[in-house]
Formats: C-alpha cells, structure tokens, sequence
C-alpha cells in the first residue's frame, strides 16, 4: 500500500472477493479499497462502489465480510454511501435491511436522520426495525423536535417492545419536557405496572429536585 506509483486497488478488490483468504484479510482489504477510491488507473470510485454493493447483497458471504462491506460504504467521504443504505433498507433481505437501518440509525448525516425520521412512524415496519430506529432517533444526534416526535409516536404503538425503547430512549435524552412525560406514564393508570415501575425507575437517576419530589408523592400520594 505504500509503495509510490502502484495501482493497487484491482489486487485488492480480488483478495476482497476471495472467500479461500481469511475474514481478516479480506476486511483490511475492503478498507483499503475505500481509501484508494481516488486511485489514478485502478479500478475507479464507481467500480469500487459497485463491488462493495455486490458484497453487501451477496447471501453466500459471511455476515462478517458483509458488514464490513456496509460500515465501509456508510463511511465513503462526502456521504456518497447514503442513498446505497437507504436502498439496502428496502430489501426483502431482513438481515441487510436491519443492518442498513442501524447503520442510517447511527449516522449524523442529515439525509440519513431525515430518513429514519420518516420511517419511524410506517405501520408496516418490523418489530425490531423500529426500536433500532427509535433509539437511533434519540441517540446523540437527536433534537428536541426527534424526542417530540418519539413521544408523539408513542400513543399510536402497540408493541410494548417499542414502547419501552422510546421510554428508555427519552429518559436517556433528559430535560423537564422529557421528564414531565415520564412522570405521566408513571402517574398513568391505563398503563401496565411494570412500565410504570419503569418510568419511576428511570426518574429516579435524574438529578433534579421537582422530579424527586413528584416520586414522593407518587409513594405517598
């Protein structure tokens, strides 16, 4: 990789496609094909792109190779791998359109939290899809806006799974306006027991007097 003036990126893109070489060696040579998109008379951007894409969507690889294969397209400078996770999300391929949607999940890009915003509130998605999208929602990139909409969400859920992800993922977030949603859910007598003992759980490590003495009163009404 260091020598000056080799074209290098075809050789690595075979050692990459090698399933006969080792996981190691084919991850750092997926990571090096990235860095040397750019590469004067090798295999190009596009090509390395496509070769990428074809990993990714290849069943008979191992998850391993695959997801190194995905993280190094999330990771392609100026965001060019965005619109390849937001198609891999549509896959009938539940494995690659989990992966992609925390991939998306996790990702500062505005695109991409533009994104999950707009499928955090489909009817049709899967269980666990959704909670990698709530939480990724309210990760470090979230917003008072992407915490409104996840309490928002919250009334129009059925699965107590993602229920209990926004819960957690508002209590992470802090603030009066989150605590005070939490001291509802936990004053709520429509909602089960243990997600009330829930919601006073997470209340409990909040450093803030008016909370402490809302849990009080709940103790001592």
């Amino acid at each position: 990789m260091l020598a000056d003036s080799s074209v290098v990126t075809p050789a690595l893109l075979q050692i990459a496609r090698d399933q006969s070489r080792s996981r190691d060696i084919r991850r750092n040579a997926i990571t090096w094909l990235s860095r040397r998109r750019d590469e004067k008379g090798g295999v190009g951007a596009a090509g390395i792109a496509k070769a990428l894409d074809q990993l990714v969507r290849d069943r008979t690889e191992s998850e391993t190779i695959r997801t190194q294969a995905l993280g190094t397209i999330s990771r392609f400078d100026r965001g060019e791998g965005i619109p390849a996770l937001m198609g891999f999300v549509g896959e009938a391929d539940k494995w690659l359109a989990r992966q992609a949607f925390q991939t998306l999940s996790r990702s500062g890009d505005p695109r991409a939290r533009q994104f999950v915003r707009e499928q955090v509130k489909r009817t049709d998605l899967d269980e666990d899809s959704k909670v990698e999208v709530i939480r990724g929602i309210g990760d470090d990139y979230a917003t008072s806006a992407d915490l409104k909409l996840l309490r928002e969400l919250y009334p129009a859920l059925d699965s107590d799974k993602e229920r209990d992800a926004i819960i957690s993922t508002v209590a992470n977030a802090g603030g009066s306006e989150n605590a005070n949603w939490l001291l509802d859910i936990a004053k709520s007598k429509t909602e089960p027991l243990g997600r009330r003992r829930r919601a006073v759980s997470l209340l409990s490590k909040y450093d803030d007097v008016r909370v402490k003495e809302a849990l009080k009163g709940l103790i001592n009404p």
